[in-house]
């Protein structure tokens, strides 16, 4: 990430670790619908591996949504409606946890640990995309404005670096800075459509489907840019 945001730890594995132990949870509720027999103990060890690490995604998650600033009023709204439903969330994986013990059984706790897994998959899962759409629309913006102000300034200094190139590699350099400000206008109108799509009108909706594919591909040019940063630095170093 180039922006200056607030960083918040996370654990690096915990979408593998997670993929692995849903995977299991595919395999227990298998073994459920076959009868084969099971044990309690891994049972519940699986499934409170993977509340754990939904519980961790929450947490993170709501710290990055509330560390958000500059929002305006109708964005505050629509975050505050998030954090709540990310609390809920929170309060049903408690629940979940709490009723499941290795005195209900094997079957007990697989049939809890694919019901967890559908509402993973269902309301845990738009909730998550709706939060991470909100902040990725900003955390994205403050990389487009670190992108601007280093841009802008190369540009201050233009005069001075096409003074100690060459015309050949002065042309590269103006190529460079051309494409650079081409993908910055691109990358901050991708922005600006994902923006307006966190503040539902009556003709629009909050698409967290298409918010993500703006920033994803607003992004992308942002790295492309960064790209051509270091080639610049290069070039003049060369």
């Amino acid at each position: 990430m180039h922006a200056d945001a607030v960083e918040i730890p996370e654990n690096e594995n915990i979408h593998t670790e997670l993929y692995r132990l849903t995977e299991s949870l595919n395999l227990l509720s298998a073994m459920k619908a076959s009868k084969r027999p099971a044990d309690a103990i891994a049972l519940q060890t699986a499934l409170n591996a993977v509340i754990q690490i939904s519980e961790e995604e929450v947490r993170t998650t709501s710290i990055k949504l509330a560390t958000q600033k500059n929002i305006s009023e109708a964005e505050d709204e629509i975050r505050a409606d998030i954090i709540k439903n990310l609390a809920s969330l929170k309060i049903y994986m408690q629940t979940v946890r709490i009723n499941t013990t290795q005195e209900a059984g094997p079957t007990a706790i697989a049939w809890i640990a694919q019901k967890f897994k559908e509402w993973r998959e269902g309301l845990y899962t738009q909730t998550i995309e709706q939060a991470t759409a909100f902040i990725g629309v900003f955390e994205n913006e403050t990389s487009i404005q670190s992108a601007s102000a280093r841009l802008n300034a190369i540009l201050k200094d233009e005069k001075k670096i096409r003074a100690l190139l060459p015309t050949s590699k002065t042309n590269v350099f103006m190529r460079l800075v051309k494409n650079t400000q081409a993908n910055l206008r691109k990358a901050t109108e991708l922005n600006t459509e994902a923006h307006a799509l966190l503040t539902p009108t009556t003709d629009t909706t909050y698409d967290t489907t298409t918010i993500h594919n703006r920033i994803a591909e607003s992004n992308a040019l942002i790295d492309s840019i960064y790209d051509d940063f270091v080639t610049m630095s290069k070039l003049i170093k060369k």
